[in-house]
């Protein structure tokens, strides 16, 4: 009876100490550390338009020379020896190439899919989720090397998505996310995220901005990937031009955490425009 009341007390501390978070938060946010141990810190800093990573692209087929990916709207070609790869099919147009346009590959994972049921390709998304549509998303990127171990970032189109985002990971190379030539169905497996710290800013004139925290965790098979998708947070972002600020006064001392295996993806989502836009988060990430 003495230790109920122990716990009582302090449940009542912290409901007082943090009156911004929801009682179920601080309740889930001390369940997932349990038994967790602290790994490293996360954070990403994005201060300009069309700068957040989509996919990472990478050549692992044995064929030295040049082997590049480029991007020509609606078009996403893959070279091999100094040609088009035939391996690359599904998504209209022409082998070789994937037309991002087609309903095939009008999400980011549909296209992953595609690329990664090649032999000669690996890819993992970023910043991005599997959901966002690929049509009209997707940055110019001129032929590139893709042989070098970091392997090619395709760049998400934040001014025409109106969505700035990005995931609080520990790496986002992909031979840091790989296992040797292969990307594992989940990277973050054995791995979760809290977060800590989330400031916003972003000019959008009209319409509505909102501010989203999300917990996405891969699943599936290469070449059939999947992902599950939890909403920790989405709140009314500030006026266009005005930041908003949530810290330890909103999220508490443990944060709020995503699920386990998953990464953490922070996100203004504007309905008509994005501009001079800034994104500030941390996490830290813990092993269990």
């Amino acid at each position: 009876m003495k230790r109920l009341v122990n716990y009582l007390r302090i449940a009542l501390v912290l409901a007082i100490a943090l009156p911004g978070i929801p009682p179920d938060a601080i309740t889930q946010a001390q369940s997932a550390l349990s038994g967790s141990k602290f790994y490293r810190p996360a954070a990403q800093a994005a201060s300009a338009v069309d700068t957040d990573v989509a996919i990472v692209v990478k050549y692992v087929g044995g064929l030295a020379g040049t082997n590049t990916v480029a991007y020509s709207a609606p078009n996403l070609a893959f070279v091999v020896g100094g040609v088009a790869d035939t391996t690359i099919t599904g998504c209209g147009g022409t082998a070789g190439s994937l037309d991002v346009s087609n309903a095939a590959c009008n999400t980011f994972i549909k296209t992953l899919n595609r690329i990664n049921l090649s032999p000669n390709w690996r890819a993992v998304l970023v910043d991005v989720i599997g959901s966002d549509t690929t049509t009209s998303n997707i940055v110019t990127l001129g032929a590139t090397d893709a042989n070098a171990a970091a392997g090619v970032n395709v760049l998400w189109k934040t001014s025409a998505s109106f969505t700035q985002t990005r995931a609080l990971v520990p790496c986002r190379t992909f031979d840091c996310l790989s296992a040797g030539p292969n990307i594992p169905p989940n990277p973050y497996r054995g791995y979760f995220s809290s977060i800590k710290y989330l400031s916003a800013t972003s000019t959008y004139g009209s319409g509505t901005s909102t501010l989203q925290v999300l917990s996405v965790k891969p699943g599936g098979v290469v070449g059939n990937a999947t992902e599950t998708v939890t909403t920790l947070l989405s709140i009314p972002g500030g006026a266009t031009t005005v930041n908003v600020t949530k810290d330890a006064s909103f999220f508490g001392s443990d944060g709020f955490p995503s699920d386990r295996d998953a990464k953490i993806v922070v996100r203004i989502v504007n309905s008509a425009a994005l501009s001079v836009p800034t994104l500030n988060a941390l996490a830290n990430i813990y092993t269990y």
